[in-house]
């Protein structure tokens, strides 16, 4: 049986009728970018972009999911990296998932590693930008 995740329909775009008009309205052959897109909710979210009809491309920093490109998007080098791959491979963007994300460091604030924290808001916080 399949994960619920790959049962989920897409949500109305801002502005659907009373209807709820389905995103595939507006998002076929857009072009679409997913951060962490290589498993869990971010391959859902691809899933879904994809049935509705964008093209979309995967950013991920584990190779085994596979994705389209491999980049650490927490790192200058890495958004770099993987911008001009969408420059060469899809000449463009029109929707952005900021998707990727790590839980964080979990311990009382008396016993937290400063630089685990700072590595989950550089992940978190920093990839988004």
């Amino acid at each position: 049986m399949r994960p619920a995740a790959y049962n989920a329909r897409c949500v109305p775009y801002v502005g659907a009728n009373q209807e709820g008009a389905l995103m595939g309205e507006t998002l076929q052959g857009l072009r679409g970018l997913v951060t962490g897109g290589g498993a869990g909710i971010g391959k859902a979210i691809v899933d879904c972009l994809r049935r509705e009809g964008a093209q979309v491309l995967v950013v991920d920093l584990d190779a085994s999911t596979p994705p389209d490109v491999v980049a650490d998007v927490s790192t200058t080098a890495g958004v770099e990296h993987l911008f001009q791959s969408v420059r060469e491979r899809m000449g463009g963007l029109d929707l952005l998932v900021n998707n990727v994300g790590v839980a964080g460091p979990t311990a009382p604030v008396e016993s937290m590693d400063p630089d685990e924290f700072d590595s989950c808001v550089q992940i978190c916080l920093g990839s988004a930008f």
